[in-house]
């Protein structure tokens, strides 16, 4: 955001900006900018949405569903349930983990 502020279409209302100044990104060019830079670093998949459920994902172990849903922006308990499905087996693992039956014995 700070570089953001000195790009010559920082008054765009748009979030994401054209490196090229045409304007503001669209899903489709924040998606090409994604894959693009990812593959340069060697990384494989990254897409927009990607990075929303790996946000829900750690805040959920961090805050309340309530507070998720204010800051995502959601009305629906339901997109708490899809954005963090895709790490629900794991979060299990790792609470499997924490309260494993024979340290308990």
């Amino acid at each position: 955001m700070s570089v953001r502020r000195h790009h010559k279409g920082a008054d765009d209302p748009g979030l994401w900006l054209s490196e090229k100044g045409r304007g503001v990104l669209t899903y489709a060019g924040v998606k090409l900018m994604l894959k693009r830079r990812a593959a340069r670093v060697g990384l494989d998949n990254l897409y927009p949405y990607l990075l929303r459920h790996t946000w829900a994902h750690f805040a959920k172990q961090n805050m309340s569903e309530e507070e998720l849903m204010r800051l995502a922006g959601w009305c629906s308990r339901s997109m708490v349930d899809r954005y963090a499905a895709s790490t629900t087996d794991e979060r299990a693992r790792e609470a499997g983990k924490r309260r494993a039956l024979g340290d308990l014995l």
